[in-house]
């Protein structure tokens, strides 16, 4: 219904030379002159207001544009710079209050350059057995099982921060996600190939110290499918100042008859109590890559709870599209938090339950609240589509077999 509201309003903004602060305004009511209603404009710099003001009385007939100019202000290169607009009701009608919001558009002004370069300051030092490499760092430790190639304990200042109940190891890699209602025209596809199920058939492990103290732990694996072999590669680089890089590469032998995959990326099980989630992409609501329009960039908060989306009938839901950076904490603040970022925008859900939890229940009130957080970092994720009554997922929002690279960073906060 966002989604709807936004789409369908009859106030439309567009950029007519956004450098010069400039946006053309056009009436596409039939009957309303828009000096009925109140607009309101917003600068933001990396999600947080900068500025604000109200724009000028517009008396534009039904089908009259004009050119509205904006102060921007200056704009510093690290940052991202967002211009707001904002509609709302004049007076009160039978059907809403003053003030309530019928248009709203958002522009990217300055595009922040994401890319980041780490110096290591310290050496990582290594705890080794024959199943278990570890690696020990200024008040932090990573714990690899050699024959499964997950991290299987990280801890910050002792307080273990990965889940050690769940199932789930973590980071692995996640092809799957619980069909939505319009999948249905891909669900046997995706059933065939054992997308739910995948289990890695070997496993290397190897690590090296590099020259700047920080170490380099690299995991491949081949997963087998009755459509195929999955290559994942992952290198992980762990820096003594408390922070993991890590890049991802996934290709694909077969699978034909897959015309899409659900996502490429990574999912893994935070420890009970990690339950507060900020995030600067886009929200507040769920949104996904072709259901983002009404949802605006900018930082926001919520708990794991809250995040979820309760359909009638469980499935995917709660994904935040356009990520630049999420951060998971305890609610105990005492606790230590983990900052996630990427050189690209990413999309994350951040649940209670795992896709096989959703694919077992047929009702929300069957579904069964895990203790520990799923959170799920995604390079690609197929859209939603209209395929339960209409057409399927649009080719542009579909995640075709080919190959991947992705990358994610995880900051240790103690």
């Amino acid at each position: 219904m966002w989604e709807v509201k936004k789409v369908q309003q009859y106030i439309k903004m567009k950029a007519f030379a956004l450098t010069k602060g400039e946006v053309m305004i056009t009436n596409n009511y039939h009957t309303l002159n828009l000096d009925q209603f109140m607009g309101e404009w917003g600068i933001y710099a990396d999600g947080i207001e900068m500025a604000k003001g109200s724009l000028e009385q517009l008396d534009l007939k039904p089908g009259e544009s004009k050119v509205v100019s904006l102060p921007l202000g200056d704009k510093k290169p690290d940052k991202e710079y967002t211009l707001n607009l904002s509609f709302g009701l004049k007076k009160a009608t039978i059907w809403a209050d003053a003030g309530h919001e019928v248009a709203r558009e958002q522009f990217i002004l300055h595009e922040a350059n994401r890319q980041t370069f780490s110096h290591s300051s310290g050496e990582i030092h290594i705890a080794e057995t024959s199943s278990t490499l570890v690696a020990i760092g200024k008040n932090f430790e990573v714990s690899f099982d050699k024959k499964s190639g997950m991290i299987t304990s990280l801890k910050v200042n002792s307080v273990e921060c990965f889940s050690q109940e769940s199932e789930i190891a973590g980071p692995q890699l996640n092809l799957y996600r619980s069909p939505v209602d319009n999948d249905g025209r891909f669900r046997k596809a995706w059933s065939q190939a054992g997308l739910a199920t995948l289990h890695a058939k070997n496993t290397k492990l190897s690590h090296k110290q590099e020259a700047n103290g920080s170490l380099l732990v690299t995991i491949n694996q081949t997963y087998e499918s009755p459509e195929g072999e999955i290559i994942y590669h992952a290198g992980y680089r762990i820096l003594a100042e408390g922070k993991i890089e890590v890049d991802n590469r996934v290709s694909f032998e077969g699978f034909e008859e897959i015309q899409t995959l659900p996502r490429i990326g990574l999912k893994m099980a935070l420890a009970e109590g990690m339950e507060n989630i900020q995030w600067y992409g886009r929200g507040p609501h769920e949104n996904y890559p072709d259901r983002k329009a009404s949802a605006f960039l900018g930082q926001y908060e919520s708990t794991v709870t809250n995040l979820f989306t309760p359909y009638l009938i469980p499935q995917e839901n709660g994904a935040r599209t356009d990520t630049r950076w999420l951060k998971a904490s305890f609610e105990d603040s005492g606790k230590p938090s983990l900052t996630i970022t990427s050189d690209d925008p990413f999309i994350f859900s951040a649940l209670h339950h795992d896709a096989a939890d959703l694919d077992q229940a047929i009702r929300p009130e069957f579904l069964t609240k895990r203790p520990e957080t799923i959170l799920c970092i995604d390079s690609e994720m197929m859209g939603l589509g209209n395929g339960s009554c209409g057409p399927p997922t649009m080719r542009k929002y579909m995640v075709p077999i080919k190959p991947y690279q992705f990358d994610l960073s995880i900051k240790l906060i103690p």
